[in-house]
């Protein structure tokens, strides 16, 4: 592929908007590039098709016209899966008995400086599950809600992830 039309580039991608399936071979790890081209599949299958977000290696899955997800490939070969539960606090319980809060604990996304030109909107301290959680990152795009951030998952975490989002589709459904 000559540089020109190398769809792992900023420039080129601003041009073709390219699909996540024609990027993650040509950048993630070989040994999790079917984990992550399943887990594209089933925002496909669920009709919650991931769109180039405008951000170098990012796109965007929406669910009635809001990002649910957010999934990004690192030059450094990792995928990354970022959950938008804007809607959490309607199904809290739900997540408790499925145990999968302690998941969500650890994958809190917490404020650190921002990039230019990227702005800081400040850290946010929200409370959920009974407990007070300081210093979140506040990202418009997850008003209210809770941002939680998987490197690389596993298996067991996609598996994880997709009951959260069918949760999180399931309550934004009756909006």
């Amino acid at each position: 592929m000559s540089e020109n039309n190398d769809i792992t580039r900023l420039d080129v991608q601003r041009k073709v908007k390219p699909k996540i399936e024609d990027v993650i071979p040509l950048i993630i790890k070989e040994d999790t590039q079917k984990s992550a081209l399943d887990f594209v599949a089933w925002f496909r299958e669920k009709k919650m098709l991931p769109g180039w977000t405008g951000v170098h290696n990012a796109w965007s899955a929406k669910f009635k016209g809001k990002t649910i997800c957010k999934i990004s490939l690192g030059m450094d070969g990792q995928w990354y899966a970022r959950l938008y539960l804007t809607s959490i606090k309607k199904y809290e319980d739900q997540i408790i008995l499925e145990e999968l809060k302690e998941l969500i604990i650890n994958k809190l996304v917490y404020c650190r400086p921002c990039k230019p030109p990227r702005k800081c909107a400040m850290r946010e301290n929200k409370q959920f599950f009974g407990e007070e959680f300081k210093g979140l990152c506040y990202d418009f795009t997850c008003l209210g809600g809770l941002m939680v951030l998987f490197s690389n998952p596993d298996e067991s975490a996609i598996n994880n992830i997709k009951i959260l989002l069918e949760m999180e589709r399931e309550v934004r459904a009756k909006k």
